[in-house]
């Protein structure tokens, strides 16, 4: 049996209970954007590591390492959007996984936001995707990543396919329907729809060849693709990638008024909604929507040196917005 410790000196004897976490959110920020300072710091009050190991910069939250250890991770990404119809959301993968880290260490943390939902119960009544969530280690000005979580993407108004949740795979799914776009692959974004391709590595998204579809979310290593728009109010709705601040895109509010939060897609590459569902964001983007469907799923990642790994599609989560938990292992000294 396990026990835990969040600092040097401060032992949780609580191995009757099961471990005892540092447990990071959304803060309530919605729609595209990270939270701010202050609404980590209104969610987090009262935390002993939040005045000296805590910050936040461009909505991602930096948590300094405060002792060397084994450090357990148990994280999801955040459930995609919907329409008016299927007002069931699709759901984020879950990750956990043990890291050795050292004091001093930075990591820099992404949570996953819910992807916006719609009322509108016509063919436009699809929702955004959701965003991924991410630990990347910081050390030496060297960014590492640990761990992604990918999130869900939109739900249309056809029946959503299991393709829309989160993915344990390190690739994200195609969006559903006969022109959809392609997952990426390899930190990739999503293909945007009609017919882009996904994303591998640092390349991102193909752009779709219709304006009726949806865009791609973004990959940890580049963006996903655009649908086949000439205005850029229509077209620029893809995910964005780590590089690029892993922000949501943003919506077509012309398109979409009943949707919440603008339309926009949830921080953590998740795609906004215009025309069909978006993809979600995550290790691998997923792609957009090529019908009245869904759209992609996000992919997940593990680095090699992380041990008990486990990685689970489609995780049923009460919240909306994903989440986090970071423990230190340790064990009670013996008197």
């Amino acid at each position: 049996m396990h026990c835990f410790a969040l600092f040097d000196g401060l032992l949780l004897f609580i191995c009757l209970l099961g471990p005892s976490y540092s447990r990071f959110t959304a803060a309530g920020a919605k729609g595209r954007y990270g939270p701010t300072l202050s609404q980590c710091r209104l969610e987090y009050a009262g935390q002993p590591w939040l005045s000296s190991f805590f910050t936040t910069s461009l909505g991602k939250q930096y948590w300094t390492v405060p002792a060397d250890g084994t450090y357990w991770v148990d994280m999801i990404g955040a459930k995609g959007g919907h329409g008016g119809t299927y007002q069931t959301r699709s759901k984020g993968a879950r990750v956990q996984g043990a890291v050795q880290l050292n004091r001093g260490d930075v990591l820099r943390l992404v949570v996953g936001q819910a992807g916006a939902a719609s009322t509108e119960t016509g063919d436009n009544g699809v929702g955004s995707g959701g965003g991924g969530s991410f630990v990347v280690k910081y050390n030496g000005g060297t960014e590492t990543l640990l761990f992604a979580a990918g999130g869900g993407g939109a739900v249309g108004n056809n029946y959503p396919p299991s393709t829309a949740n989160g993915q344990a795979s390190t690739e994200g799914s195609s969006g559903g329907g006969g022109f959809s776009g392609s997952g990426g692959r390899n930190g990739g974004g999503g293909g945007g729809a009609q017919g882009g391709s996904g994303g591998y590595g640092s390349t991102p998204g193909g752009q779709g060849s219709s304006c009726s579809y949806g865009c791609g979310g973004g990959g940890y290593f580049s963006n996903g693709g655009s649908n086949g728009c000439s205005s850029p109010s229509e077209s620029d709705l893809y995910g964005r990638s780590w590089a690029d601040g892993m922000t949501g895109g943003p919506g077509d509010t012309s398109r979409q008024p009943k949707a919440t939060n603008n339309a926009e897609g949830g921080f953590g590459g998740g795609a906004g909604v215009g025309h069909r569902a978006a993809g979600g964001g995550g290790y691998s983007g997923g792609g957009g929507d090529g019908g009245i469907s869904s759209g992609g799923g996000g992919g997940s990642y593990a680095i090699s040196s992380a041990v008990s790994v486990t990685k689970t599609s489609g995780y049923d989560e009460a919240t909306a917005d994903g989440y986090i938990k970071i423990a230190r292992e340790c064990t009670i000294p013996r008197p």
